[in-house]
């Protein structure tokens, strides 16, 4: 999986460097595509590049067709939410990220702010013997006591193996006990103050508690810089 890794790492510096103002959705994305054949990988696009806040107000679901926003142009001061996954030896990565067309506002930032807590907060938490019931319970009071609304969050991540989404599902009724050697995905996707985030994670579940696997940096990325 290291290797799948570095490889997504690739991925998100390329598009900081690639993704501007003018450019559409579609060749963002052909941009996560490009540098899998570089690598010498068949392309896979578990995920998706979809604006999250628009320059115009216009805000988007997670539910939205990826096909109906493939045209869609981008603009300086969109926010733009970035899931990829990777397939390199058998073994698959997903991790997401926020892509800011020029520097994000105060209030984006704000918002984000929020996000990274609750998570911090979540990865803290996590140990094996845990039930993963009560891990999405803590990722969801997580972030209900920083203001969200109780149902801001109905799922928060996976696991991931062979395939990229894989048993057990982190919701409130998913009964599984954690174990050490587990591999999960740490997924908070909430609105806060109307914008849609992501902020994903791939991590391996240790005696001491859940360790990512990626080092990318959390903040949100800001195109050009």
């Amino acid at each position: 999986q290291r290797k799948a890794f570095e490889i997504g790492n690739e991925v998100y510096r390329r598009l900081v460097k690639t993704v501007r103002d003018g450019m559409t959705v579609n060749e963002a994305r052909a941009v996560e595509m490009s540098v899998q054949i570089e690598r010498g990988l068949s392309p896979q696009l578990f995920g998706y590049v979809m604006p999250s806040y628009n320059s115009t107000g216009l805000r988007r679901s997670p539910f939205t067709r990826q096909e109906d926003l493939g045209a869609l142009v981008l603009r300086g001061g969109d926010l733009i939410v970035c899931d990829l996954g990777v397939v390199c030896g058998g073994y698959t990565t997903d991790f997401g990220r926020m892509l800011s067309i020029g520097e994000p506002d105060a209030r984006t930032r704000h918002a984000y702010q929020t996000v990274l807590e609750a998570r911090s907060e979540l990865q803290e938490a996590l140990r094996p013997g845990m039930e993963i019931a009560k891990l999405f319970d803590i990722g969801r009071d997580a972030l209900v006591k920083r203001g969200c609304a109780p149902n801001a969050i109905l799922y928060a991540g996976h696991g991931i193996g062979l395939e990229c989404h894989e048993s057990p599902a982190i919701v409130a009724s998913d009964r599984t006990v954690i174990e050490e050697g587990m591999t999960l995905v740490l997924e908070l996707c909430p609105a806060v103050d109307g914008i849609w985030f992501l902020l994903e994670n791939t991590g391996l579940v240790t005696r001491d508690g859940w360790r990512s696997l990626t080092d990318f940096p959390t903040d949100i990325l800001v195109a050009g810089s």
